[in-house]
């Protein structure tokens, strides 16, 4: 779950995980978030200290007032990890990341989270299941990072 209030970074931290192969589901404030958690569940929940409606530790507040924060793995990041609402928000969540998120910080941040199984094709054709303890980022050169960024700058213009 990512739970941003700006849509570019929406787009931005979406794409990013796509590049990964992982999906998201993406949630403008922190109303939204705590709907989407009560509904279903998630690997893991990126989520903005700074958001409409409710703020990232008004999120994990009621997450744990609910019962819901235990096995959540939360990892939180902001524009400003300095000061009490930021050190209030790292001791809330499993990890604090600075806006701007990069590509490395963010895979860094989920890879401890998210074992997965890829599947690969050898020489032969035919699927061969490979288990993978960490994301992969070298599948994503950073030519192709930046050629699917570059293609989403019209859009964060049309946003802006």
């Amino acid at each position: 779950l990512v739970a941003e209030d700006v849509e570019a970074n929406r787009m931005l931290i979406q794409e990013v995980l796509a590049l990964c192969g992982l999906e998201s589901t993406t949630v403008e404030n922190g109303e939204q978030a705590l709907e989407a958690l009560r509904r279903e569940s998630f690997d893991v929940v990126l989520l903005d200290l700074h958001m409409p409606m409710a703020n990232g530790i008004e999120v994990v507040q009621t997450l744990i007032q609910e019962g819901r924060r235990e096995g959540l793995r939360i990892i939180g990041y902001s524009a400003s990890v300095v000061g009490e609402d930021a050190q209030e928000f790292r001791k809330l969540t499993d990890g604090l990341l600075a806006k701007p998120v990069t590509h490395a910080d963010l895979v860094s941040a989920l890879t401890p989270y998210l074992p997965y199984t890829r599947v690969e094709t050898a020489h032969t054709g035919q699927p061969e299941p490979a288990t993978v303890s960490v994301l992969d980022i070298t599948a994503v050169t950073q030519v192709e990072l930046a050629e699917r960024l570059r293609a989403l700058v019209p859009e964060w213009k049309e946003l802006n």
